[in-house]
């Protein structure tokens, strides 16, 4: 099989070597020590080839759609033509909001071969919307989800969603390698697929991850209760005020290549960083930028996203989370106008914003 694997320097670290079908890491989730790059049980290492595509050029500037698109299906076209099944990465959203792989150019790549061609959508950032995914499980689509990121629940509550179809296949398939019972246990599948396929679990239950859920679907289930159209409402105002005080602290900026429609639906801004002699900060003093924000400079503590390495810029983030979202709804339902409704919001962004000019004077010593 041929992994097509989308923007892999802006999604998760462990995932090129997740997509190789290698362990990502030295544990694995049931908590078994491994050898991070090595195969899975059951995978032989040439089983599984890994083609690449990126979303942004050398200066990091983003490519254009229809190129993505157009590479996605020659690459699929070239694979099918080596009579190798194809997995199609679809990007709901980059660390920096980009998507990657239009809807329409999935649906067209998994026609070419139904069966032989997968699509999996990237979902892990959940900045996209409910409305679309479902729509996506019902084109065929395997969906992977978190429950941190934007919902803001705990790390490492993933989930994968598998349209039934799909379900139905692989029930009755017997070569599932047995090294994915390092990471799955019984309790993780559906009852009725749980019952039929033939794989041998090593652990009935995977407590943490079932708790991690819980807390995680106790902002979904709120966040899912809210109309779509306020959803996008309240986003595309978080970025709006973030973007309003973006130019009054020196050192950042909203990049030309950052700007985009998808600021709002994704309620994120990556911000670039520059140093103190007005040159693209290093990825290292962005980390240290973060790592200060979080209380090692004193005051209070504020929460921003790890560096992104963007061609030869990095770029911090800040973004609205699902319970954002739920506040600013719930007071717009007791009467309150949008305005009095994000005065929470706006006071903490003042304190963010205030931090990290002062962080950024601290660490330049200017």
């Amino acid at each position: 099989m041929t992994n097509v694997l989308v923007a892999p320097d802006e999604t998760g670290n462990g995932v090129p070597r997740a997509a190789a079908g290698c362990h990502y890491s030295d544990v694995t989730a049931l908590g078994s020590a491994v050898e991070a790059s090595a195969p899975l049980e059951g995978l032989p290492p040439d089983r599984i080839e890994v083609r690449t595509i990126s979303i942004r050029n050398e200066t990091g500037g983003p490519r254009r759609q229809d190129e993505i698109d157009a590479e996605i299906i020659a690459i699929v076209e070239l694979e099918l033509g080596r009579d190798r099944d194809v997995l199609v990465h679809v990007l709901d959203a980059s660390k920096t909001g980009l998507p990657a792989v239009t809807r329409q150019a999935a649906r067209h790549a998994a026609a070419l071969a139904p069966g032989r061609v997968r699509v999996i959508v990237d979902a892990c950032q959940f900045r996209g919307s409910i409305s679309r995914l479902r729509q996506d499980l019902a084109d065929g689509f395997v969906v992977a989800l978190t429950g941190s990121k934007f919902v803001a629940g705990p790390p490492f509550s993933g989930a994968l969603l598998v349209p039934a179809a799909f379900a139905e296949e692989l029930a009755v398939r017997s070569d599932v390698p047995a090294g994915l019972a390092e990471y799955s246990a019984g309790q993780d599948w559906p009852a009725a697929l749980r019952q039929r396929m033939r794989f041998g679990f090593k652990s009935e239950l995977n407590l943490g991850l079932g708790l991690r859920w819980v807390a995680a679907l106790a902002h979904l289930d709120r966040y899912v209760e809210i109309d779509e159209s306020r959803q996008s409402l309240i986003k595309e105002q978080f970025v709006r005020l973030v973007r309003s005080r973006i130019d009054a602290v020196k050192g950042i900026s909203l990049h030309q290549h950052d700007e985009g429609d998808y600021l709002g639906s994704c309620a994120m801004v990556p911000m670039t960083v520059m140093n103190g002699a007005g040159a693209f900060a290093s990825f290292e003093e962005c980390q240290n930028i973060q790592l200060s924000m979080r209380g090692l400079s004193g005051g209070p503590i504020c929460h921003v996203g790890q560096a992104v390495r963007l061609g030869s810029r990095t770029v911090l983030r800040v973004a609205a989370s699902a319970p954002d979202v739920i506040g600013v709804s719930q007071a717009m339902s007791a009467g309150q106008s949008l305005h009095q409704a994000f005065a929470p919001i706006e006071s903490r962004l003042d304190v963010f914003f205030h931090k990290l000019s002062a962080v950024l004077y601290h660490l330049r010593g200017a």
